[in-house]
Formats: C-alpha cells, structure tokens, sequence
C-alpha cells in the first residue's frame, strides 16, 4: 500500500496565531501546482482531515481527479506541536493523550483500508508523527522536518513495515514561490 500524505494549501493562520483557516492566496496557488503535479500519481482512496483548510485542498483534488467521494476522518485533525517536539504556545492546554490517541487511530483506519494507493490531506504535524512511525525517532525530534504546504511525503507500508520514500516532496511549487522556503529547510545532522 502507498499512502500520499498531503499538507493543506497555505491559510493566514499558518502565519500568525489567530489568522483565517481559510486558503489564502498563497494556498490557492500552491494548490494549482500540486494538482498539477498529482496528474502523474493514481490513487484508489482521497481522504481528508474534516477542518476547512484540509477539505479545501481535498476538493480540489477530488475534481482534478475525478474522484467521486472524499473520505473524512476527523482523527486526522492537526495535532498539538508539542507532540513533534514543537514550542509550546502560552496559554494553550491541548489534550495530549487524546490527540496521540486520535492520530493512531487515524494511521490504523488508513492502513486497514485494502487500497493499492492512498491519498490523505491534513496537516503539518500528523505528517511530522506519520514521519515518526515510519523513522522510528524521537517524537521530540520530529519538529525540525520541514513540511511545506501543498508538499507531498510517500510512504510504502509492506507487512506491517513502513518504507519512507519521500519527505515534503514540493518540487510542484515554481521557483518563486520555494524561494521563499530556503531559510526553513534543516539538516537532521
């Protein structure tokens, strides 16, 4: 089974704390060259996280493709950063155990799926504990992975064993628009 993990199109709120869920116009250009992009890729599943930044970009997908149904699963829903060794934010008292709980649960919906190929929209941090499973790392350590918005990172799952094959694949944006990345990407030395 190969399963795309697909980071939402960029919103104000991935900029400043407080900012709109919804694309913005950053997100709405990122999202053309990623289905774009997709055209090469067959999947026999799109599944999406149930917030709007995630359902945007799914749609998208879904009529670039033709696919007839998204499946939701709102355990894929943006986990706390502290959980991929994020800073924490002043004020926030996210439920941990429920959250680690919620994207285990999400990993064990997806891989019990008898799919061939599995496309999954959602967000920066489960793609960084996704990551995790597959690595077998530190969750604290998880936080220096980039993942761009509208990147792509694939993974193989062959007997229960989990083959990483990419990692924030974004090659789809134009030039200008990494451009504006360069200062983000960090080595794992």
């Amino acid at each position: 089974m190969k399963i795309y993990f697909i980071r939402h199109g960029e919103t104000d709120a991935n900029k400043f704390e407080g900012g709109s869920e919804k694309l913005n116009t950053e997100g709405k250009q990122q999202l053309k060259f990623l289905v774009e992009y997709l055209k090469h890729l067959d999947f026999d599943l799109l599944i999406s996280s149930d917030l709007e930044r995630a359902m945007d970009t799914a749609k998208q997908i879904q009529k670039a493709k033709k696919i007839k149904k998204i499946k939701i699963i709102p355990e894929l829903r943006e986990i706390y950063r502290g959980i991929v060794g994020g800073p924490k934010i002043q004020g926030e008292t996210p439920n941990i155990r429920e959250e680690k709980n919620n994207v285990e649960t999400a990993w064990k919906k997806i891989t019990g799926l008898k799919k061939k190929n599995i496309a999954v929209v959602c967000h920066g941090n489960v793609i960084r504990y996704m990551i995790g499973k597959a690595l077998n790392v530190k969750k604290k350590d998880l936080w220096r992975i980039v993942v761009d918005n509208c990147s792509v990172t694939e993974m193989e799952v062959l007997n229960k064993r989990i083959l990483l094959v990419s990692i924030n694949e974004h090659r789809h944006i134009t030039y200008n628009e990494r451009r504006r990345y360069k200062d983000t990407i960090i080595s794992l030395k």
